[in-house]
């Protein structure tokens, strides 16, 4: 991705511009002249009440996604005082050029208004575009509120919003700052360089399995004969537990247990350094 160069901003609706990712590859820019296409959905909403709520106690931000494909890419950002989402899609065609191949990527259909809505409590997205396409949504939550994010009926995120995050193909990566990076990233995924995308646990969290780590302190949540309950534990240098990102449900209880584990600081060259973790926890 030598050739690669940003898109720019024009407003909060509509984009200009484009972004060669490689020799045959290129991204069509959204424009405010396409009307059956390339136009993006923006809804927004105070959330101010429910995020000093969310600060304060276990009330969640909650965020649900209804019908994505794995091709499809979500992005969540921290931001200001309001809970904010655009939806998009993109669609990939093959152009020839003599014996020559070039891939584009491009804006797709307009999705319906119907398929986002947003309150002071959160946000739906249910996907109505064919199957041939990809979409995309990005939100922008206050920074440090709670949020909850459900695909289907089940629970993908609850932690603590303070950096971005993207979710693509069912796995968490680093996300995008701004809209325009969200759409970039989008389609690069959409292009099939989904893995040039950053694992969040390769960022300032390392991964480390539980089986390296010494458990000083720990605290047993509680469930039912035979349940099954998973998180990551984001820990710092000192071994403390600073965010819990749920893989299954975890009651409110079961999170706060979690938080109160104390790992000994792991070394990295000598040094603490902090790290990602899953664990596994089994009812007797």
């Amino acid at each position: 991705m030598k050739n690669r160069r940003s898109i720019r901003l024009l407003s909060q609706t509509f984009f200009r511009g484009s972004m060669a990712l490689v020799a045959a590859l290129s991204i069509t820019p959204f424009s405010a002249a396409q009307q059956g296409a390339g136009r993006l959905l923006q809804k927004s909403a105070d959330s101010t009440a429910i995020t000093a709520s969310s600060k304060q106690s276990n009330e969640s931000i909650l965020i649900r996604l209804d019908g994505l494909t794995a091709g499809d890419f979500v992005n969540v950002r921290p931001g200001g005082k309001r809970l904010m989402a655009s939806a998009g899609a993109l669609s990939k065609e093959v152009r020839l050029y003599g014996n020559t191949g070039s891939e584009w990527i491009g804006p797709g259909k307009a999705i319906d208004d119907s398929a986002l809505k947003v309150n002071s409590a959160g946000l739906s997205f249910r996907r109505t575009v064919a199957d041939n396409e990809n979409v995309f949504v990005d939100i922008e939550a206050p920074s440090g509120s709670r949020i909850r994010i459900i695909a289907d009926g089940k629970t993908i995120l609850r932690a603590a919003l303070r950096s971005p995050v993207a979710y693509y193909n069912s796995e968490w990566f680093e996300g995008s700052a701004t809209l325009s990076g969200t759409i970039s990233r989008a389609g690069i995924a959409l292009a099939g360089h989904g893995k040039s995308l950053r694992h969040i646990r390769d960022g300032d969290f390392r991964g480390v399995s539980f089986s390296e780590l010494q458990l000083l302190k720990k605290k047993s949540p509680r469930g039912l004969p035979g349940q099954t309950i998973m998180a990551a534990l984001q820990v710092d240098e000192t071994g403390h537990v600073v965010d819990v990102l749920p893989v299954t449900d975890l009651t409110p209880e079961a999170e706060h247990a979690f938080r109160a584990w104390q790992f000994a600081p792991y070394l990295v060259d000598g040094h603490p350094a902090s790290f990602t973790t899953v664990v596994k926890f089994v009812f007797r």
